[in-house]
């Protein structure tokens, strides 16, 4: 079946921004470990936090790929990000998606959002050089019903619906875990 990609932003470990997050979910992505939120008082978090949890605090910059070409991509990707300036993400807020019981935080700044996306585009037409054009995500296929017209070509033009002008970019903080996830994680 081969493997599948993604391609994440994930802030320094030692960033102020991306420890707050990693505390919020109660997990290390960059040292892959479970950071506590216990207290005698307060219950773990993660185990209200569904997926989120297992991903780490990131954000997407392309979403789930399968590539025939991963050492040319990897090249390609690496040349763009050494010559892509920083970028300053700030003016974030908060805010709860309740349609898909998220919590994610956003970037406010017109500044950065166009940055943002001007980056976001050209990972997006490196992706699509090398990956395998027939391929949809199983995640994808399970809601492909329910999408509608501009979704459609954006998923027949990039393989992904969260591409081009169906990408913001944000950062998950938390989602609705599944009543399985919570039984096994109490279990635990």
């Amino acid at each position: 079946m081969g493997s599948r990609y993604a391609i994440y932003f994930i802030p320094t470990s030692d960033n102020e921004f991306y420890q707050a997050g990693s505390r919020v979910l109660g997990y290390d992505i960059r040292l892959q470990e479970v950071r506590s939120t216990n207290s005698e008082d307060n219950p773990p978090l993660l185990l209200h936090f569904g997926s989120a949890h297992y991903f780490g605090f990131h954000a997407t910059i392309r979403g789930t790929f399968k590539t025939y070409g991963l050492p040319e991509l990897e090249n390609k990707l690496s040349l763009l990000a050494r010559n892509t300036s920083p970028i300053t993400i700030d003016n974030s807020y908060i805010h709860s998606l309740s349609h898909k019981d998220r919590v994610v935080l956003f970037n406010s700044s017109p500044e950065s959002k166009h940055c943002l996306f001007q980056f976001h585009a050209q990972v997006v037409r490196l992706v699509n050089e090398y990956r395998v054009k027939d391929y949809i995500a199983p995640e994808t296929e399970a809601i492909i019903h329910t999408l509608g017209y501009r979704e459609i070509q954006l998923l027949k033009a990039h393989g992904d619906t969260r591409v081009m002008d169906g990408h913001i970019f944000h950062f998950t903080l938390a989602n609705r875990a599944s009543a399985e996830e919570l039984a096994l994680r109490q279990i635990h």
